[in-house]
């Protein structure tokens, strides 16, 4: 190989290298033979493949996005994420569908070996009768006898290889694309899936087992809810506090009024003894009775009030002789003369007589002190009133004990009672959120009845295929052609690169360094007699 080289010795010499691969041009021309046979075999093993589309629109709602939290708590406030189609592919790629649709199709068919010729009539060419009839023997010696088990287990993962699903770029909708050997097992593959795909969404969405489930569960939580008021009934008779929180508040109340009032009184009866005690000495220093002087009795003079009525008529006289007589007149004048005389001479009377007169002389008297009857009072009513408060109290301490004995009562059944009422209130709004629960599972228990407003709507049910997909033979003939190509060219550089033989003059003239004087051919049959020769004798060698 060295000697094929260029001078420098690193790289090929293009002409030795086409020399080198024309001599191996049998195998590459054998090993493209072979290739296109493999491909050509492989394309005509393959069974004829029918392809059947068909369309699901995906309206998840508010049953997709129901978990079992919110199912004992509708009022719940983070509400789980409406799943998106992703989710639903990943849902409905599941053992279960595949095995269901195994089951309805029936695995019989679904593993039935394929047979072209039994479709086909006499009208078809004698070369693709001839194919068909090769194929469905092919086909039929391929099959194998399995159990029922193993022959269901088969026809499941068959189905799930026929059957493609992929969401539709930025719609809603599934596209589903079946490939069988026949159009007809193509579409109902396609049908098979979309009606078992729905059913098996429906089922893992519904709301059955929920029911059942919160009914349950809304059953034992009224027991649990009577059962709770009955225990707190009783414990309230027991403790005889029915509404603890007021009463005891009430209780309290109670405590600081009479606290209050305790404290109140016992400051008035201190007040009360400092007064009865300053009344006592009071008393001590304040004689009991009190002496005085009475003085004789004075009376108006008889004889001055019988002067000065005489004068007050004599002036009414005077004042009337002006409405009797003419003034000025002759006997007017007598009058008043006469009547002026008199009332001068009873003015003299009256100035010459005392006003008041003296009967009786000065005497003593002994009455009661004043002031000793006012402490006396004032002591009484202290004392009376020390009394009242003292039974006032005693009435409020004993009120104040009863009380307090009450609170104490009343604290002592707190903790207990709280925890029965906490029991209540919880086993009441447990059962509230199952009721709404259970409305809420009934509801939807009511829309997985309706087929018609299922999540899963058929857009398009699986159509029947008019012409073949597969297999692409042609394509499988031209892969097997450049593989041999490939393969052959590959065998003919590796014999190339690992031939050592001098193969022209100019080689042995660059690897001797000396000239060549003449080439002797080789004659092919001397080659194969040596090629004989040499077999008999090394033959011989080894005998």
């Amino acid at each position: 190989m060295r000697a094929e080289l260029d001078p420098s010795g690193d790289n090929l010499d293009l002409r030795s290298l086409l020399q080198g691969l024309a001599r191996s041009g049998r195998w590459i021309a054998a090993l493209v033979l072979l290739g296109s046979l493999v491909g050509l075999g492989y394309g005509l093993a393959r069974p004829n493949q029918y392809v059947s589309e068909g369309k699901i629109e995906v309206r998840l709602g508010i049953r997709e996005r129901h978990t079992p939290e919110s199912s004992l708590d509708p009022t719940i406030d983070a509400p789980a994420l409406v799943p998106g189609i992703g989710d639903e592919i990943v849902l409905l790629y599941n053992p279960v569908v595949y095995e269901r649709i195994a089951r309805q199709i029936g695995p019989e068919r679904l593993l039935a070996p394929y047979d072209p010729a039994a479709s086909e009539g006499s009208d078809r060419p004698f070369p693709t009768r001839w194919f068909h009839a090769l194929q469905s023997w092919w086909f039929r010696w391929q099959a194998a006898v399995r159990t029922p088990e193993e022959a269901l287990l088969e026809a499941a993962t068959i189905a799930d290889q026929a059957i493609e699903v992929a969401a539709l770029d930025n719609t809603s909708y599934l596209w589903i694309r079946s490939t069988a050997s026949t159009p007809e097992l193509a579409q109902l593959l396609t049908r098979t899936y979309v009606t078992t795909a729905r059913q098996w969404h429906r089922e893992v969405y519904s709301s059955s087992t929920e029911l059942s489930f919160v009914s349950d569960q809304l059953k034992r939580y009224e027991e649990e809810s009577l059962a709770a008021e009955r225990a707190y009934t009783e414990h309230r008779d027991q403790c005889g506090f029915y509404d603890l929180e007021a009463q005891k508040k009430s209780s309290v109340a109670t405590l600081g009024d009479h606290d209050t009032r305790i404290q109140e009184n016992t400051i008035r009866l201190f007040e009360i003894e400092d007064e009865l005690a300053f009344v006592e000495k009071e008393l001590e220093a304040t004689p009991t009775t009190i002496e005085k002087l009475i003085p004789p009795s004075i009376r108006v003079n008889p004889e001055y009030q019988a002067a000065l009525d005489q004068l007050q008529e004599l002036t009414g006289e005077r004042t009337a002789l002006v409405s009797v007589y003419t003034e000025g007149s002759e006997i007017f004048r007598r009058k008043v003369d006469r009547l002026e005389a008199e009332i001068e001479r009873a003015e003299k009377r009256l100035k010459g007589t005392l006003e008041f007169i003296e009967y009786g002389a000065v005497t003593r008297e002994v009455s009661p002190h004043p002031r000793h009857e006012e402490l006396s009072i004032r002591r009484n009513e202290l004392r009376r009133e020390k009394q009242t408060r003292a039974k006032t109290a005693e009435l409020w301490q004993r009120s104040k004990d009863e009380q307090d004995k009450r609170l104490r009562a009343a604290l002592q059944c707190e903790t207990i009672h709280r925890d029965h009422s906490q029991a209540v209130e919880r086993s009441k709004a447990r059962v509230q959120e199952l009721s709404a629960a259970l409305e809420r599972a009934q509801a939807l228990a009511l829309l997985d009845r309706q087929e018609d407003m299922d999540s899963l709507r058929i857009a398009l049910d699986g159509d029947l295929p008019r012409e073949m997909e597969g297999p692409d033979r042609t394509r499988f003939l031209v892969l097997g052609l450049f593989g041999g190509l490939a393969g052959g060219m590959f065998l003919a550089a590796l014999r190339f690169l690992l031939d050592t033989r001098v193969r022209a003059p100019e080689v042995l003239q660059k690897e001797l360094g000396l000239d060549v004087i003449g080439v002797v051919p080789e004659a092919r049959a001397w080659r194969k007699a040596s090629a004989r020769t040499g077999g008999r004798a090394r033959a011989g060698a080894s005998t």
